[in-house]
């Protein structure tokens, strides 16, 4: 299980404050060409406490990502790359450590309800992801999982909720509000 979050801490912070340490630890720290690999990070749900995972520790193109309790495999890791910035907005790719192969939607659609798979990794917006502050303090800050492609049509990443328990499907849903805990993500430095 991943660490607990205390849960006295105030629930207030401001938006740039936590972007920019969310940029300036992570992603750049990605693109800083030295002998270290990158940090990697395990996104917990908001919802369930369970973390993105590639199915089964699957390595195939299209794999599909779900909801699964943490057991630190490296299918449950993910690395930012290649960082783009789109007027102010910042983008990246997000890598399965066990793979090598990028978040992506399936059959690059960003449409209501489709899957969120793992690919090999290309220059598609799809493949581009905004880690977007909703609330919370430090550990506790919580954010959304945006898309490039979906920018424009108010999807973001959800746990589904179709099945409830482990392995739940991570499809796009439309973006609801601070209340909405299973499209919400606590990001741990692993």
């Amino acid at each position: 299980m991943l660490p607990s979050r205390p849960t006295s801490l105030p629930r207030r912070v401001g938006i740039a404050l936590a972007v920019a340490v969310v940029l300036a630890v992570g992603l750049a720290a990605a693109t800083t060409a030295s002998a270290q690999s990158p940090p990697s990070y395990a996104f917990e749900n908001r919802g369930t406490h369970g973390v993105l995972d590639v199915a089964g520790e699957s390595t195939a193109a299209g794999a599909r990502v779900v909801d699964w309790p943490w057991h630190g495999g490296f299918n449950q890791r993910w690395r930012p790359d290649s960082p783009v910035t789109v007027g102010d907005l910042h983008y990246t790719r997000l890598v399965a450590g066990h793979s090598g192969r990028c978040l992506d939607l399936d059959g690059g659609k960003a449409l209501f309800g489709v899957a969120i798979v793992q690919n090999p990794c290309t220059t598609s917006h799809s493949q581009q992801w905004r880690i977007e502050y909703v609330g919370g303090f430090q550990i506790n800050s919580y954010f959304r999982l945006i898309p490039r492609a979906a920018e424009d049509k108010g999807l973001v990443a959800v746990v589904s909720q179709w099945a409830p328990g482990p392995g739940q499907e991570l499809v796009l849903a439309f973006r609801g509000s601070a209340t909405s805990v299973f499209q919400h993500f606590y990001l741990k430095v692993l």
